[in-house]
């Protein structure tokens, strides 16, 4: 009966959390879909009036605080000053486990020019900061990996499903945005669109 009980709480407790989020979205929506569009990232199908349109307003990135693989608590507006490459994923989310070799990747190429901040949202799918540890071990990832313990990081982004990813340049403005699985064609464009020249 407890235990029926536990999972009842839980249950409601992730739907609150959600719903939040869902708020948080659609606020961050349309900021979001802009820059898609400057990115190309977003629909390719823009109007003569989007395309003669004033220059929208920059988005800034939002501050959160998560934490690193020794456990040490890290805010993203500490890493300012390099282009950041902010992702949010889980063990047990298939389409985020297939775009993780991929990210390697490119980790491998932009790691001196870009901040990988993948965060594993604890919570989400059932997700276990213990399962998503053993994942990155056992694959051999070497890319930054941070947890979400309490969903705070998911939900002062909007996250209503993942992966989704953000796109940050050094100044700390959103780029651009993509929800979904990319493959390394796509994340090597995004990336490019931050990465400063050397």
């Amino acid at each position: 009966m407890k235990n029926s009980i536990k999972w009842i709480l839980a249950a409601v407790g992730f739907m609150i959390l959600l719903a939040g989020g869902m708020l948080v979205y659609r606020n961050l929506s349309d900021k979001y879909s802009a820059a898609e569009e400057e990115s190309g990232t977003g629909d390719s199908r823009r109007t003569d009036s989007a395309e003669t349109s004033t220059e929208k307003p920059k988005v800034e990135m939002r501050d959160i605080t998560v934490v690193d693989w020794d456990g040490k608590e890290v805010q993203l507006s500490g890493l300012k000053g390099k282009p950041i490459f902010l992702n949010f994923w889980a063990s047990k989310c298939s389409p985020c486990r297939s775009e993780m070799a991929d990210f390697q990747k490119v980790y491998e190429i932009y790691k001196d020019k870009v901040q990988f901040v993948l965060v594993d949202a604890i919570g989400l799918l059932g997700e276990t900061e213990e399962a998503g540890r053993s994942y990155i071990q056992e694959k051999g990832y070497t890319f930054p990996v941070y947890f979400d313990r309490d969903l705070s990081a998911v939900m002062t982004y909007g996250i209503t499903s993942i992966p989704t990813s953000f796109f940050i340049d050094s100044e700390g403005y959103i780029v651009s945005g993509y929800r979904g699985m990319m493959d390394e064609s796509i994340v090597t464009r995004l990336l490019n669109s931050i990465a400063e020249e050397k």
